[in-house]
């Protein structure tokens, strides 16, 4: 499902008529991609640190961790400033940006749905 909404967001972001090769070639792709690797990378060792030692410790790395790196930006964060951009700036979306919004929308609501 996690794939999905990436597949979907990508779909938004790009301008013209979808190509593979103009993929790579949108700005912070490349970032997106290993920063998505790194987060995956981040929940594995979370889940092993879990495992081996106290979750009361295990919470409390992950607060102080986050309380000095705090990111604020979600999974959506792409469907807002779309759904925004249509609403106030009346812009228009291509007929792939649509069916990428629509595929983002549907797999952050049933990722969330169906995770605990």
């Amino acid at each position: 499902m996690t794939i999905s909404v990436g597949i979907g967001l990508a779909f938004v972001s790009l301008r013209k008529e979808f190509a593979w090769r103009h993929l790579w070639h949108e700005r912070g792709t490349v970032l997106a991609f290993f920063a998505a690797v790194m987060m995956g990378g981040a929940n594995f060792f979370m889940g092993w640190f879990f495992r081996l030692n106290d979750s009361l410790m295990g919470n409390f790395v992950t607060d102080i961790f986050i309380a000095v790196i705090a990111v604020a930006l979600s999974e959506s964060y792409s469907i807002i400033a779309v759904l925004l951009g249509l609403a106030v700036n009346k812009e228009r979306l291509e007929r792939h940006q649509k069916i990428g919004l629509f595929v983002a929308m549907v797999s952050v609501i049933v990722l969330a749905s169906t995770t605990a």
